[in-house]
Order: C-alpha cells, then sequence, then structure tokens
C-alpha cells in the first residue's frame, strides 16, 4: 500500500510539474502578447494621429483652394465687366464718331449742293450774257 502511495504522490508531482510548467509558458506567452498589444496600441495611436494630422493639412488646403477659387472668379467677373464697359465705351466711341462724320457729310453735301447751285447760277448767267 505505501508503494501505491508513493507512486500516487510521485505522479502528483509529475503533475504539479507538468502544470507548473504549463503555467510559466503560458506566462510567459501572455507577457509576450501584453508587449506584441503594447506594441500594436502604440502603432495604432500614431496611425491615429498621424490620420488626423493628413485630415486637418486637407481641410485646411481644401479651405485655402476654395477662398483661392473665389477670388479668382471675382477677378473673372470683375474682367468680364471691364470687358463689357470697354466694348460699350467703343461702341458709344464709334456712333458718335459716325454722327460726327455723317454731320461732316451732310455739312458738305448741302455746301456742294450750294456751290452747285450757284455754278448753275453762273453758268446760267453767262448764257444769259453771251446772248
Amino acid at each position: 500500500m505505501e508503494e501505491d502511495q508513493r507512486a500516487e504522490e510521485v505522479k502528483e508531482h509529475f503533475t504539479l510539474k507538468k502544470l507548473q510548467e504549463r503555467v510559466w509558458r503560458l506566462e510567459s506567452e501572455n507577457k509576450e502578447l501584453k508587449v506584441s498589444n503594447s506594441i500594436l496600441q502604440t502603432q495604432y495611436t500614431s496611425q491615429c494621429e498621424t490620420q488626423s494630422d493628413i485630415l486637418r493639412t486637407l481641410h485646411a488646403n481644401l479651405e485655402e483652394n476654395y477662398a483661392t477659387i473665389e477670388k479668382h472668379e471675382k477677378e473673372i467677373q470683375r474682367l468680364e465687366q471691364a470687358l463689357e464697359d470697354q466694348k460699350q465705351e467703343y461702341k458709344d466711341k464709334l456712333e458718335e464718331e459716325q454722327a460726327k462724320w455723317e454731320n461732316h457729310v451732310a455739312g458738305l453735301q448741302l455746301q456742294n449742293e450750294e456751290l452747285e447751285n450757284k455754278l448753275n447760277e453762273v453758268r446760267e448767267f453767262q448764257r444769259n450774257k453771251e446772248t
């Protein structure tokens, strides 16, 4: 019986050693997993911060681009208005010049008619004088 008890104690001793080794191995694995988890958490946090920085930069660039677009649209409107003003100014000048020349031509035509009438009177006078 003592042998059975001794065998049982040896068996329990080996079982205990086996369980202790398993505990040590699991604790070691757990420690490695915690270190790995900590590294992954640090990387994740860093990537989140980087992503946040990128988004802030993109939003700032977007706002800057919107401001630039708005500025250019206003410049285009100003230039289009200036072009329309120039067109109207040149149209008005052209009409003014055309009216001036039409008046000048009308005056010359009137003067020409008066001179032709005088010439005809002189010719008539000469014909009457010759006869």
